[in-house]
């Protein structure tokens, strides 16, 4: 059975003497939010691109003890134990074997290159599912020291909430609202429905699996695309795919007036004259607000109608990055009157 990300994210801070094992489609947020989460309760960060590193970047050339009698390694920096830490192993199950071995000890024991970790540290392991053909090959040794979760596929709200978190451009967020199937991974029960029936399906099929498909890491690059000025379909075809790029430039021509997140923060942005329009820029505003520019985000939200700040006032609910703004009088004089 599969749980949602948020839930398999409580079991993790609620257990630090497990090591858990997150299995899930490719790009869902599985590594993002795990490090957003340990980043809002104020914990360090250590993320290790376990499939990627050199067995000798582990640890460094062996030295000499004080003793001189013997041989030892100099445990680079960021492997020195340090109360407070989350360490996150991003696709651990597609290390070298030499790298997963290095890495046993932690995941059951907390102990890493002969030091001993608090035990409060919390060890994450990230992997994608084998159904994607992207699996691993999970060795009895590596994963009985593990549980293992099957990380379900985002709902839109927790969807919205990391694409809030992470600064989405607001065309791909209010989108995805529009055509939640962007947001569906591939099942094998729409395989067996003809190509007419899934015109409008945009996620991973296995009869095309070197085609782009609709995911949060994809959507992400699309963000960065819309971002830059960079709308036509073709070029987005290259980041979710050509049905879905298609339906996506087509949103964005609706939009008739389009606020850039600058202006927002240097005054100068217009209040669209239109509720479709007005809906955009307030979730561009949301999307930008963080602990820093909230105040001048909020006088800009504020000049919109009221079902206009609505909208925004709940965005803003699901963006778990706005820490200590209930303290504010008049952050919470505003969220009162919108809620």
């Amino acid at each position: 059975m599969s749980m949602p990300l948020n839930q398999a994210l409580n079991n993790v801070f609620a257990c630090p003497a497990t090591t858990f094992l997150l299995l899930g489609a490719p790009g869902v947020g599985k590594t993002t939010a795990t490090i957003n989460e340990a980043l809002k309760r104020g914990r360090h960060v250590i993320r290790v691109d376990a499939q990627n590193i050199p067995s000798e970047d582990l640890a460094r050339l062996p030295v000499l003890n004080k003793s001189k009698t013997a041989m030892t390694f100099a445990i680079p920096e960021m492997w020195t134990p340090r109360p407070n830490t989350v360490i996150v192993l991003d696709e651990l199950l597609k290390a070298p074997d030499d790298v997963v071995n290095a890495f046993l000890p932690l995941l059951h024991g907390k102990q890493l290159f002969g030091q001993q970790w608090p035990l409060e540290t919390i060890v994450v392991v990230t992997s994608n599912s084998a159904e994607f053909r992207v699996g691993d090959k999970l060795q009895p040794h590596v994963l009985n020291r593990m549980v293992k979760l099957e990380i379900s596929d985002p709902t839109a709200s927790e969807a919205e909430a990391l694409m809030l978190d992470l600064g989405f451009d607001s065309r791909i967020i209010r989108w995805t609202q529009q055509v939640p199937t962007s947001l569906v991974s591939y099942d094998a029960v729409t395989a067996s429905k003809p190509e007419s029936e899934n015109d409008f399906y945009f996620g991973y099929n296995p009869r095309s699996p070197r085609e782009p498909f609709c995911s949060l890491r994809s959507l992400h690059t699309a963000s960065q695309l819309l971002q830059a000025g960079i709308t036509d379909s073709d070029t987005l075809s290259g980041a979710i795919g050509k049905k879905a790029a298609h339906s996506l430039a087509l949103y964005c021509r609706e939009i008739r007036y389009f606020v850039q997140p600058v202006h927002i923060l240097d005054g100068s942005a217009k209040v669209p004259d239109n509720l479709f329009d007005c809906r955009m820029a307030a979730v561009t505003a949301v999307a930008i607000m963080d602990d820093k520019n909230w105040a001048t985000v909020l006088t800009y939200l504020e000049r919109m109608p009221a079902e206009i700040q609505s909208v925004a006032c709940r965005a803003a609910a699901r963006k778990s990055t706005l820490k200590d703004l209930c303290l504010n009088r008049r952050w919470n004089k505003w969220v009162v009157a919108n809620s």
